[in-house]
């Protein structure tokens, strides 16, 4: 059977004890299991600051969840989220039209592992390498930054 794919960010209170937050992920997965929608994928993204403030808070506990569904599913799952006074905002968007769930499932899954082997290629990392002094770099090496000469940044002044 094939589903439209959305997309759901929402934002809950920044002081919940952390055992709530995977509750409510769940809570939110139930809902759209039991009308008819397919969750997919919950990313727990955390605490991170909001770019403005929200009901008197600064920060929020940020959650993306990834889901196959139809129009009733959103409904519903936005009617669960506005009762919910632990929600801080939400926001969905609509990814696809006709999705299937198990190709979402094997799509984001992954995505997952090539993300984290295109981020452990790009940033160096290594298990058995994780050690600047061990490959040659003593604080003593680094120059230090005394901040930016004139002729860097150029004269402003007027003549």
């Amino acid at each position: 059977m094939k589903y439209k794919y959305y997309e759901t960010l929402y934002i809950l209170s920044p002081d919940l004890p952390n055992e709530e937050y995977d509750s409510l992920a769940q809570k939110f997965s139930d809902v759209v299991d039991r009308s008819g929608g397919v969750p997919v994928k919950v990313s727990m993204w955390g605490k991170r600051p909001l770019a403005y403030g929200i009901k008197k808070f600064d920060r929020g506990f940020f959650i993306l969840f990834r889901y196959c569904g139809n129009s009733s599913t959103v409904l519903e799952l936005a009617r669960e989220m506005r009762i919910d006074e632990r929600l801080l905002k939400f926001q969905t968007i609509k990814l696809s039209d006709d999705e299937n769930p198990e190709t979402a499932k094997e799509r984001e899954a992954n995505a997952q592992a090539s993300d984290r082997a295109s981020y452990d290629e790009n940033h160096g990392f290594n298990q058995d390498d994780n050690d600047f002094a061990e490959d040659g770099y003593e604080d003593d090496d680094l120059p230090a930054y005394d901040g930016a000469s004139e002729d860097e940044v150029g004269d402003d002044s007027e003549e």
